[in-house]
């Protein structure tokens, strides 16, 4: 706020962003905020209020400006999603201080004490009380201020759980061959909600993450199977098909969608349970092989009974998981193994146990 000017502004290791990029501020706003600073540098959020002209920047340009972090040069010890939520919800008390101030200004009046600006503490002018804002809330905030995440991204605290799920970004798809499965996470945006020429409702949306962003198509059948959650600013993890083409980027059809916060509550793993033997090498490489031959997004837990009767269990490499499948089942019986499926909840992933 106190360094930056209408467009990109290079400074000595740094480029200031431009205040007419931040979503609802024109020429008329930022040449009142330039002028104002002439002044002197803003000292606080209520300075600004005061000294800048209200008439040119009304309650939503000020949402605008505290959403983009205009205004993070002046916190105090508070982390910027407290400090922009509570600036956010101390908007009004701004706007009716410095209406107030004006005012006096214009009566000749000095306020109840005639103090004068150097005089005020601008360190205790936010509320220590003031409610901020979540991380995911100053990221859903700098999302609709600037077009895009600059202080984070949502999908960071699911970077595990993508990995695990084998999740492929976007700037990878390129190098896959077209046709196959693929798994991607990312936020829902630009959902669009058609209609078939026989009616049908189908959705097109773009799947972002860190990278990019990838087309995603829903026909029919699958969009209304997945329409309650479908909604803008969601994360999620999609399957599908991967279609490339010269023209076009890379398109998921998608038959599957599920939000990551459902995805990371449970995950589904098969628990292997193998016959007694005194020499498990032979019959783990025959495992192995069929396990190999059924590649998926199910992780494999391995249950043997060693000597004493003790049951071990150990889970597979993250590399190696299979498709839950009838042939799958019904090679490993032949083998003499049993299969079952169980939940394994996210606490219990985090803590490293299954």
């Amino acid at each position: 706020m106190n360094e930056s000017f209408s467009g990109f502004t290079p400074l000595s290791g740094a480029i200031r962003y431009g205040l007419t990029a931040i979503k609802g501020l024109g020429n008329s706003a930022v040449k009142a905020i330039c002028e104002a600073r002439n002044d002197g540098p803003f000292r606080s959020f209520f300075d600004f209020a005061e000294r800048v002209d209200t008439h040119t920047l009304n309650k939503r340009v000020f949402e605008s400006l505290v959403s983009a972090g205009a205004f993070d040069s002046l916190k105090d010890g508070r982390t910027a999603s407290e400090w922009r939520g509570a600036l956010f919800n101390s908007i009004d008390t701004a706007l009716s201080r410095a209406q107030r101030a004006k005012r006096e200004r214009v009566q000749g009046q000095s306020g109840l004490f005639g103090s004068l600006p150097e005089e005020i503490d601008y360190t205790k002018e936010i509320d220590p009380k003031a409610k901020g804002w979540t991380q995911a809330e100053l990221l859903a905030a700098e999302k609709g201020a600037l077009g895009f995440y600059v202080t984070g991204h949502p999908l960071e605290k699911h970077l595990e759980l993508l990995q695990s799920m084998k999740a492929v970004k976007s700037t990878e798809l390129a190098s896959i061959a077209t046709g196959t499965r693929v798994v991607s996470g990312g936020i829902i945006g630009d959902l669009q909600i058609r209609t078939t020429k026989k009616g049908d409702k189908f959705a097109l949306m773009r799947l972002e993450d860190e990278a990019g962003g990838t087309k995603c198509v829903l026909w029919p059948e699958v969009y209304k199977k997945h329409a309650p959650i479908l909604q803008n600013d969601v994360p999620a993890i999609v399957k599908g098909r991967l279609e490339l083409s010269e023209d076009n980027p890379a398109t998921i059809i998608v038959d599957n969608v599920q939000t990551i916060d459902a995805a990371a509550e449970t995950t589904e793993f098969v628990v292997l349970q193998t016959p007694s033997r005194d020499d498990f090498a032979e019959l783990f490489d025959s495992i192995l092989s069929v396990l190999s031959a059924h590649p998926g997004e199910c992780d494999i837990a391995v249950e043997a009974k060693i000597n004493g009767g003790t049951i071990v269990r150990v889970k597979a490499n993250p590399a190696l998981r299979v498709k839950r499948c009838t042939e799958l089942e019904e090679s490993l019986k032949q083998l003499g193994c049993n299969l079952t499926v169980e939940k394994i909840t996210n606490q219990v992933r985090q803590n490293g146990r299954m």
